[in-house]
């Protein structure tokens, strides 16, 4: 199960949230105080992922290092009974990044928005993300909240999602990283 638990609010910004997938445990204390003052809306958060749910994959930065981390990635996902989609441009690539800005911030939409979709999380880091940002509608993705998990170059999306629209997300194992590799625990 992956399993979400963030609190925001400055009462409980002490408290650690606690991030589980598969066997591998995560705690981290967020303290987003920065929002607090410009946002009027309470945070969102996107529930939880239990088996068979589906996991949408996108790459908003880096493209794949090689096609086989996505397959190893979403061989661990079906692994612990999740559904995977794989976001339309998720193997493209120019240059550095995976794919045209547009391309990447279309797939991250297609995600939000698919109703299937219970959680997202990125193939990997890298660069990019910040050139997609202005692209997304922060007002679809408030009305369709879904776990997103990364970080690195993904970080600047989660900083986004949250400044635009409340959206809590996980800093974690990435699939065309750590679960390419598969998570031990260890």
């Amino acid at each position: 199960m992956l399993a979400v638990a963030l609190r925001t609010t400055s009462t409980y910004s002490h408290l650690p949230a606690t991030v589980s997938v598969g066997n591998v445990t995560s705690i981290a204390t967020y303290k987003p105080d920065f929002a607090r003052s410009t946002k009027s809306f309470r945070d969102v958060n996107g529930g939880s992922v239990r088996r068979g749910d589906v996991i949408g994959v996108c790459a908003p930065a880096g493209p794949a290092v090689a096609e086989r981390d996505l397959h190893h990635g979403v061989a661990y996902l079906q692994s612990l009974g999740y559904k995977v989609l794989l976001a339309p441009h998720v193997l493209r690539r120019r240059g550095y990044l995976a794919g045209e800005d547009r391309d990447r911030a279309s797939d991250l939409m297609h995600l939000f928005t698919d109703r299937r979709v219970r959680a997202i999380i990125a193939l990997r880091g890298g660069y990019g993300t910040t050139r997609i940002l202005p692209l997304l509608d922060y007002a679809a993705i408030r009305r369709n909240p879904k776990i997103v998990v990364g970080y690195s170059d993904i970080t600047a999306l989660s900083l986004a999602l949250y400044a635009r629209a409340g959206l809590v997300s996980v800093a974690g194992a990435m699939v065309g990283a750590e679960m390419a590799r598969g998570l031990t625990g260890e």
